[in-house]
């Protein structure tokens, strides 16, 4: 009885797998896209991203300007919208 292998396979360690899968997933849908628009411009359509591809950082002196604005307020709070 003891040599018997077990009824249920062991369980995979997802642990491990999950961002092996996740950057795989992630090439595999920037490839499509590439390829998508690659089609669309051998075809003639103009592709145009609506999305930037990255965030301006900002600059130190603007965070400073703001915050020295913040502390320079008389108190009143304005409404967020």
């Amino acid at each position: 009885m003891e040599d018997e292998p077990p009824l249920l396979p062991p369980r995979p360690d997802f642990d491990a797998q999950a961002p092996i899968s996740a950057e795989a997933v992630s090439v595999r849908a920037r490839t499509a896209a590439a390829r998508g628009e690659a089609s669309l411009r051998k075809m003639g359509v103009r592709v145009v991203r609506l999305w930037p591809r990255t965030l301006p950082k900002p600059e130190a002196n603007a965070l400073a300007s703001a915050e020295a604005g913040a502390e320079a307020d008389d108190g009143r709070s304005t409404p967020e919208g």
